[in-house]
C-alpha cells in the first residue's frame, strides 16, 4: 500500500450514490477469475441483504447496505471464492434483522448459512481492556472460526469500521473499538500473511489512538516522500546492479515506505526517540530467489 492510497483510506468519503453501482464493480473483479455461472448469485445475494437491511442507516448517515458492499469491496483483494463474497454481503442480517440462520440456509444454502453463523460467533468476542486475556481471545477467535473465509470477511468488516470510525459519536467507544483492532484483529491479520489488511487495521486505529504522532509522522512521509515509486524504483535499480554483479540472475525485488504506525513502533521501541529523522529504514526491501544459498549470499 502506498502513501496515496493510505490517505485515501483515511480520508473516507461518504458515498451516497447508487450501491448497484458499487456491486457492478465488484461483479466485474469478480468475473476475472470466478466461474460464469457463479456470477449472478452475487446479485443475488445483494438484493436480499439490500431488502433486508432497507431503512437501516449507519451513524456516518450512509446506508447500511454500503457497509456490507464497502467490506466486500476489501474482501476482493484476495481474489475470495464466491461463498465468502456472499457471505460478506449477508454477514450482518443475523444479527442485525430478523433474519435466522436458517432462513440464510434456506435460500442460499448450508455452507453460506455456516459461515454466516460463524461470523455471528466471532463478533461476540470482546476485547475489555485487560491485556493478560489478550492471548486467550485471540486463540478464541481462531478456535470459534473454524473456517478461515469466517476470519477473511471478519476482517474486512472491521477495515470498513475502522474507516468510518470518526462517525461514531462516543469518544471512550471510539478507543476501545480502535485498541480491541490493535490487540486482537492486527496480530491475526499478520499470522495469516494479509499484510494488506494489516495496514489498514493499525494505521487506522493508530490514528484514532494517538492523532498527534500519526499526524506528525504522516505528514512527514507525504512531504519527503510524495513520489514513492521514484524512491523505490531507485532502490529496485541499485540492489538489481549489485546482484547481476554477484552472477544471481533469478530474483525480484519490492520497494515499499514503511507505513506511519510502522515507524512509530521504531520510534518507540528501537531509536526511544521522537525525531523521525532519526528512523534509517523508512524504505524496505524484499529480494525474492529461487534458493536458500541466494538468500545467504543476497543478505
Amino acid at each position: 500500500m502506498d502513501i496515496k492510497n493510505l490517505d485515501q483510506y483515511l480520508n473516507y468519503k461518504l458515498y451516497l450514490g447508487d450501491p448497484q453501482l458499487l456491486i457492478d464493480d465488484i461483479v466485474s473483479r469478480a468475473k476475472l477469475y470466478l466461474p460464469a455461472d457463479q456470477i449472478p448469485l452475487i446479485q443475488k445475494t445483494y438484493e436480499y441483504a439490500k431488502e433486508k437491511h432497507e431503512g437501516q442507516v449507519r451513524l456516518s448517515g450512509e446506508a447500511y447496505i454500503i457497509h456490507t458492499i464497502k467490506a466486500t469491496e476489501f474482501l476482493m483483494e484476495i481474489n475470495p471464492d464466491v461463498a465468502s463474497i456472499q457471505a460478506c454481503l449477508l454477514h450482518d442480517v443475523i444479527e442485525d434483522t430478523d433474519v435466522t440462520q436458517e432462513d440464510i440456509k434456506k435460500e442460499f444454502g448450508e455452507e453460506i448459512a455456516v459461515l454466516c453463523e460463524g461470523l455471528v460467533k466471532v463478533s461476540k468476542i470482546k476485547y475489555k481492556g485487560e491485556d493478560r486475556h489478550i492471548e486467550t481471545l485471540k486463540k478464541t477467535f481462531l478456535a470459534m472460526a473454524n473456517d478461515l473465509r469466517v476470519i477473511f470477511i471478519k476482517l474486512c468488516d472491521r477495515i470498513h469500521n475502522i474507516q468510518t470510525l470518526q462517525y461514531h459519536p462516543n469518544p471512550v467507544k471510539i478507543e476501545k473499538i480502535a485498541q480491541e483492532t490493535l490487540k486482537i484483529y492486527v496480530p491475526i491479520a499478520r499470522r495469516l500473511g494479509l499484510y494488506y489488511f494489516q495496514l489498514y487495521l493499525e494505521n487506522g486505529s493508530f490514528r484514532h489512538l494517538n492523532e498527534p504522532e500519526f499526524t506528525k509522522i504522516f505528514n512527514y512521509l507525504k512531504k519527503y516522500f510524495k513520489n514513492e515509486e521514484k524512491y523505490t524504483n531507485k532502490g529496485i535499480e541499485m540492489l538489481t546492479s549489485m546482484l547481476h554483479k554477484e552472477g544471481i540472475k533469478e530474483f525480484t525485488i519490492k520497494g515499499r515506505i514503511k507505513s506511519p504506525y510502522r515507524i512509530y513502533e521504531k520510534l518507540e521501541k528501537k531509536y526511544q526517540a521522537s525525531d523521525i529523522g532519526e528512523v534509517m529504514d523508512l524504505l524496505a526491501f524484499r529480494v525474492i530467489t529461487t534458493s536458500v544459498a541466494d538468500c545467504y549470499m543476497i543478505l
